[in-house]
């Protein structure tokens, strides 16, 4: 494909394409994002806190030294000394061990020599480093399409950008693929994700669990959302830094921290463990009563996203749902039930809770769909999973935006926003007197004036070298009152209010200022994109490729 040459047929077949082509996946998706000065492999930077630590436990030598006079002042030379040198030779070369395994990493300044020393890889067990805070893990579930490839870069990608590596790792959940596919995604994941963003950054195979009846057996009918729970269960047996005990059934570290995400999925901010930041967070009815909230993830005490759905899942016979006339699920109050369940992506619990949830999650799925044969099932199966553990959520807002102006969404952030910067160079990078939802969940289709999006009119290709890259919106986009549905030259013209507006025009510029970054970020990683192929053209339009 040449630079900028493509006419709309020949986008608009790229667009519907169902399947990636090995090429496609030797030539790679994504690149490197740290700071403008540093070019190469990506290496976090520390933390405010942890910073703030090492300076602390300066100023209390400064006391001490004070205290006791010469004596240690000289022993404080002697230290400094050492410091020197542990310090010069942390520049040069510093050498970690994981798994048993010695890995080398070149350095070549004194802050990348100290964000390399405050890597999560010597942590202690179930948390990182000094801060005692735990070991966060971020994790998706895919299939092996090329339509949940693209997803899987873009959400790595954002990652990289908040730094989510800092607090710990992020792992793909990929189920469902032929060998030929593992290899190919192995070599892939290695060239274009591990390698170049961050080793914190996974990839997990599972076996294929779409088709799986009531009765755990396969019996070949299809449900894709199967996967989710199947496979968060076995990573959670299998994965890196996961595993249970074989004579107890536990997990081997209770106290690491897992957040379950979707892959249309962009994060806005790092997620943690910590939600007690009341300019930040937004919590849900009695989640939000200050003498009975929780402010961290802690045992016992998971909390989700709020969802839409209220006390429906209820509607379900939850003995047969449970198998258990006796399941504490059956107690659970309409009112408890629309209050601390009803709770989706992102998912947050410790991994004993998650564990837990995991396991009566892939027991009730396939009984949930037997009665209720629709998307929302494994949805469902995650709330009578919990109430049945009895693990009801601290439910929170700022999770997600998605549905535009819906209520229980991180909306009021957006709206605080002023209408300059909703399409600004800037938009992603609010400071904390602006703060933005956690993620940007792009599963629905968003329209205003002549631009649209929807994920499934995306080209697949989109991280490659040849393919062109979205088409940057005007500023006053979400002055532009009108939705055009559906794209193209049939559609009809809509009015617009103008918080539906700026909400639309959010969420387009956004998406596409996150996608622009990637596939540059790509580009300049792929050793095999080079001045002659790579188009750097912002011209991709998805409402006029459907025209």
């Amino acid at each position: 494909m040449s630079s900028g040459t493509n006419t709309a047929a020949t986008r608009r077949r790229r667009a519907v394409a169902s399947a990636a082509s090995s090429a496609r996946l030797n030539s790679g998706l994504m690149p490197d994002i740290s700071s403008k000065d540093h070019v190469g492999k990506y290496v976090p930077h520390p933390s405010d806190e942890q910073y703030d630590e090492f300076c602390d436990r300066q100023g209390s030598a400064g006391s001490l030294s004070s205290e006791f006079g010469p004596l240690i002042k000289f022993a404080g030379l002697i230290a400094c000394f050492v410091v020197a040198i542990v310090l010069y030779e942390a520049m040069v070369v510093i050498l970690f061990q994981e798994h048993g395994q010695h890995k080398t990493v070149v350095t070549t300044s004194l802050e990348e020599a100290k964000a390399t020393a405050l890597d999560l890889k010597p942590i202690i067990k179930g948390s990182t480093s000094k801060t005692k805070s735990p070991i966060m893990h971020l994790v998706f579930s895919t299939d092996c399409s090329s339509y949940q490839h693209w997803q899987s870069y873009l959400l790595f990608y954002s990652a990289l950008r908040v730094h989510q590596d800092q607090v710990g790792y992020v792992t793909r959940i990929a189920s469902g693929c032929t060998d030929s596919e593992i290899a190919e995604f192995k070599s892939w994941h290695e060239k274009h994700i591990s390698s170049v963003m961050s080793s914190n950054f996974e990839i997990h195979f599972t076996p294929h669990f779409s088709s799986v009846n009531q009765n755990g057996d396969r019996d070949g009918k299809q449900y894709l959302f199967f996967n989710k729970p199947f496979g968060l269960k076995h990573w959670m047996e299998h994965g890196k830094g996961m595993g249970t005990d074989p004579k107890t059934g536990k997990m081997t570290d209770e106290g690491r921290v897992v957040a379950l995400l979707d892959p249309d999925m962009i994060l806005l901010r790092r997620i943690t463990h910590d939600f007690s930041d009341s300019a930040t967070t937004m919590m849900s009815g009695g989640s939000a009563n200050p003498n009975t909230r929780r402010f961290k993830v802690e045992h016992g005490y998971p909390f989700g996203q709020k969802y839409g759905f209220g006390s429906q899942w209820m509607n379900l016979n939850g003995e047969k749902v449970t198998n258990d006339p006796n399941s504490p699920s059956l107690k659970v109050s309409r009112q408890e039930a629309s209050e601390y369940y009803p709770v989706g992506p992102p998912y947050i619990a410790t991994s004993r809770d998650m564990y837990k949830i995991a396991t009566k999650w892939a027991d009730f799925v396939p009984r949930v769909h037997d009665q209720l044969p629709s998307l929302m099932a494994e949805m469902f199966a995650y709330s009578w999973a919990s109430a049945h553990l009895g693990l009801p959520h601290q439910v929170f807002h700022h999770g997600m935006i998605s549905s535009i102006g819906a209520q229980g969404e991180g909306w009021d952030f957006v709206n605080n926003l002023e209408d300059t910067e909703i399409c600004g160079p800037n938009l992603l990078d609010k400071n904390k007197n602006s703060p933005l939802p956690l993620t940007m969940h792009y599963c629905q289709r968003y329209f205003v004036g002549d631009y649209f999006f929807g994920k499934r009119k995306l080209p697949t290709d989109i991280f490659s070298c040849a393919s062109e890259m979205m088409e940057v919106p005007p500023l006053d986009l979400p002055h532009m009152l009108v939705e055009k549905r559906p794209p193209g030259k049939d559609h009809q013209t809509l009015a617009l209010s103008s918080k539906a507006a700026k909400g639309n025009a959010f969420m387009i510029c956004g998406i596409a200022k996150m996608i622009n970054e990637a596939a540059d970020f790509y580009k300049k990683h792929d050793p095999l994109c080079n001045s002659t192929d790579m188009n750097m053209k912002q011209t991709m339009n998805l409402w006029k490729l459907f025209g």
